[in-house]
Order: structure tokens, then sequence, then C-alpha cells
């Protein structure tokens, strides 16, 4: 069972005290040096050869093998899924392998530290060549670090993105446990102490160039607003994506809250569906574990406020999303009568169409609602040719009512103002609309 410790980044200021013998390593890397990029070394020239394998070992951490393989990349003795591109850039970087320079030893190794390193890289070769790579401190500016590379190697300076990418983690090469980033997310529902507390579902127009359109569907049935639904559920779930791993291979998931979790985001996918569980919370952080993946992590509590969104959040601010073109009629019921106006794609459109469609269309949100009793006192539909659209509206009081779309309650109100402007644009004789 494999265990890492959490850590945490501190972000402070450093006195460092350079002594005279270090002046020359800094004028000779200094970012001022317009002819630092033409001294790099070649060290390794294998790209045509390749790699067998690469063992790295963290200073304080169970050393761990990579194995390239025709199928792929694995980690040896390792079940979980590794990032193969990752993995594929350092392979690659290992096999044509150029530094910044060479210094003169100042000191002892100690002192670059190379008697006791960051990490240790074996590399083998497919030509049965093994090259050991010892990376050390960083140097006085930037960050270059130091590094032994071969026998009798001098000490080469590594370049910055060379080092952060040789010092990648056991973990760092782990895929995420949380969400797949490339991920289509077609579905996500929250579920807290057993209950639903919201569902939303993408839709996909049948023609690939419309854009797809998320709809609430749990606790109520009502279009979603799309920026909403992205910047406060879709960002965040992604954000997850930081949890830091506590335990690999757990054997006891009621320590952290986990065991028949009551508390979790379903997530429907282009790659499958999943559950994320959340246990108990332990100081600011909270344990979360995806179904399935045999890894408990941990993520700062507050990533998993949106789980207490509400759908009135999320919603669309206006009722309805129809367009205007294949429209064949429009009914409009108040006060127990009925008037029909005729509408097709032929129908010379006029100012007053114009007004009378947009204040159609655009019937504000005012807030959200409890489902009313008692019948609907307005009804607007649209008919089309394949389909008709029904809004109805109940009161709740003298100035609101509830709204219902298709049959479905949607959990928010409208004013009565707005649908009184509606019925009045409604009267033919003065919109001098065609009335049946």
């Amino acid at each position: 069972m494999m265990k890492k410790k959490h850590k945490a980044a501190f972000v402070g200021v450093s006195i460092i005290i350079v002594s005279m013998s270090l002046v020359p390593i800094l004028q000779r890397f200094s970012s001022n040096d317009p002819e630092s990029a033409m001294r790099l070394i070649k060290i390794v020239d294998k790209l045509s050869i390749g790699i067998k394998k690469v063992m790295i070992h963290h200073r304080g951490e169970t050393p761990f093998t990579i194995e390239s393989t025709p199928q792929g990349y694995f980690v040896i003795n390792h079940d979980f899924t590794f990032d193969q591109e990752k993995i594929d850039l350092v392979f690659t970087a290992l096999s044509d392998f150029d530094v910044e320079g060479a210094i003169g030893l100042t000191g002892t190794l100690k002192d670059y530290g190379l008697t006791d390193p960051t990490a240790t890289i074996t590399v083998t070769y497919l030509d049965g060549e093994i090259i050991t790579i010892l990376i050390g401190n960083k140097t006085p500016i930037g960050n270059s670090r130091y590094a032994l590379i071969g026998r009798d190697s001098p000490i080469y300076i590594l370049r910055p993105f060379e080092a952060e990418e040789l010092l990648n983690t056991y973990y760092d090469y782990r895929k995420s446990m949380v969400v797949d980033a490339d991920d289509i997310i077609k579905s996500v529902s929250f579920t807290i102490q057993g209950n639903i507390t919201l569902e939303l579902k993408r839709f996909f127009p049948a023609n690939s160039w419309q854009p797809s359109v998320f709809q609430i569907t749990k606790p109520v049935k009502f279009f979603a607003d799309d920026y909403s639904v992205n910047e406060k559920i879709l960002k965040r779930i992604s954000l997850l994506s930081l949890a830091e791993v506590v335990e690999d291979n757990p054997a006891n998931l009621l320590l952290y809250g986990l065991q028949n979790s009551g508390t979790y985001i379903k997530i429907q996918s282009s790659t499958g569906s999943y559950r994320l569980l959340a246990g108990k919370k332990a100081g600011a952080k909270t344990f979360i574990m995806r179904e399935g993946i045999p890894a408990v992590l941990q993520v700062d509590s507050r990533l998993l406020n949106f789980l207490q969104v509400n759908y009135f959040g999320l919603a669309l601010k206006t009722l309805w999303l129809y367009p205007m073109k294949g429209l064949l009629r429009v009914e409009i019921t108040a006060s127990g009568k009925t008037k029909t106006i005729k509408w097709d794609d032929s129908t010379k459109v006029s100012e007053e169409h114009i007004q009378f469609f947009r204040t159609l269309l655009s019937i504000p949100i005012v807030g959200q609602c409890g489902k009313p009793q008692g019948p609907a006192e307005y009804v607007f539909r649209l008919i089309y040719a394949d389909t008709v659209y029904e809004a109805a509206f109940t009161g709740l009081n003298e100035r609101q009512y509830a709204a219902t779309l298709n049959g479905d309650f949607t959990g928010v109100f409208v004013s009565r103002v707005r649908l009184d402007e509606i019925v009045t644009w409604f009267n033919p004789a003065k919109t001098k609309l065609t009335e049946e």
C-alpha cells in the first residue's frame, strides 16, 4: 500500500548569500548572455534507438520503473492508468539529451546536492547501454539544476524545463483520478445524504454545427444557461483534479467516510459513467474517491462548495428558446378565451410581428417557487408542423405566476405584468396581425 504525504507550497522571501566562487557560474548562465543557447552539450543521441525502461527514485520515495512496450508505457507492478503523452515526452527527452553546460567542481558534491540527490534516474536503452542521472540542487539563478550523468561525469547544468520534466513523480505520471480533461460531460447530478439535489443533461442537436445545450432535469425541468453551467459546475468539477493522493489501495474506507457514501457526484461522459464520492472532512480538507479507482484523495473543502448550488442559479433567465422559423400558429388563452393567429414562413414580417414575437419570447424569469395549486390562468402555445410548445401559468398571488413548460413544472415564476402585455399585443385590432 502506497501513501503520499501532503506537500504544502509556501511563497516567501529568501535571502541568498553567494560566495565569490559562484560568480562565474552566475555570469555563465545569466539570461542576459545571448550566446548561452549556443553552448548546449549533447549528452545522449539515441532517438533512433529508443529506451527500454526508466527507473525513477525520488529522495524519500519508493522507486518505480516505467517500461516501454509495443502497447504503450506501463509502470511495473502498478495497476493505475498513466498519462501516456507525459511519459512519451520524458522518454523522448532522455533519448536526445542536451545540457546547458558543464562546470568545474568547487567544493564538494554535497555543495551541489549530488551526494543525496533530489532524484536518481536510471535509463536502460534498447542497445543495452545504461546511464544514471543524479539531479541535485537548483543553480543560484533560475530553475536550472546541477546533475551528474554517467560515469566520470563533470557537473552538468540541466535546463529548467528538462529538469522539471525529469523531476515528475509517480503521482505526476498518473492520469487524473477524478475527471479526465478531454472528457465531454453528457450529464451530471449531485446527491447529498442520499437525495438528488440537482441533475443536468446535455442535449446535442441533429445538426453538428449547432452547439449542445444543457437542461435542468431535477428537481425541476427547465432550460439551463450554458455559461452558468460551465462556470459554476464544469470548471469546478475540473478543479477537483488538484486532489492529492492520501492512500492507494485503502484497506478501510470507513476511516475516510467513503464506505457507502451518500454524498457523490454522478457523471455520464464520453468515456463512461462513474461517481465521485465525498467523505469525511479533515481540517480544511475533504476526502474524495472516484468509484472504481482504488485511491483515496483529498481536496480543499472549498472546492466542493458548488455542490450547494441552487438550480435557479443555473436557470436561463428567459422562459423559452424557440424560433420564429417554421411557426404555423400562435394560440393565447387568457380569462377563459382563446385566440389564434396564423403564422408561417411566407408571412410578411412587419414591425408589429417583430415586437409581438420579441415580447412573447423574452418573458423574464423573476424568481424560483414551489409547485402551485389550481388551474392555469394563462396558456401560450407555439404550433409548428411537427410539434407544439406550451407554456402555462398559474397564479401564486396577484403579481406572480408559476410557469409550466410542456407539462413540466419549471420551478420559476414570472410577472403577471408581462403576461398581460403579451395578451394586449395579441389583440389583432391593435397589432394588425391576422386572426383565424
